[in-house]
């Protein structure tokens, strides 16, 4: 199977998991906003989005686990680039906030950035090998 048909046999699922997920924060928006409701139910609100989450992880863990050795190479690269980044990223921010009155920054938005550079750094890699030959 090439590339191109492993991602177009990944993308409808993964387009679905990431629809769930959007209509499930509006859900949550609305309810949040609506009803008056008492711990527990506000917490089982608040984090039921994250169940598509899991499910766009496993569709990506078996796109991984189908792809040849090479481009594998490259995935776990950039997870590694990412997450290096993401350590001196977090450090130095930490720091600074240690020292300075700087606002702080949401963690809700570590996991949509993660997974986009990802795919970036991907793309960067395989292009800096192919001109590398």
């Amino acid at each position: 199977m090439d590339m191109i048909s492993k991602v177009k046999n990944c993308m409808p699922k993964f387009a679905l998991s990431m629809g769930l997920f959007l209509i499930l924060m509006a859900i949550q928006s609305v309810t949040m906003a609506t009803f008056e409701l008492s711990l527990v139910p506000k917490v089982i609100i608040t984090l039921i989005p994250i169940l598509p989450l899991f499910w766009a992880f496993a569709i990506y863990r078996r796109y991984y686990l189908r792809q040849d050795e090479y481009m594998r190479g490259r995935i776990g690269e950039a997870f590694m680039w990412i997450l290096a980044t993401l350590c001196f990223v977090s450090y130095t921010y930490g720091m600074l906030m240690y020292k300075f009155e700087i606002p702080a920054i949401n963690p809700a938005f570590i996991l949509p950035v993660v997974f986009g550079c990802h795919g970036l750094v991907v793309e960067l890699l395989v292009k800096r090998d192919s001109h590398e030959e």
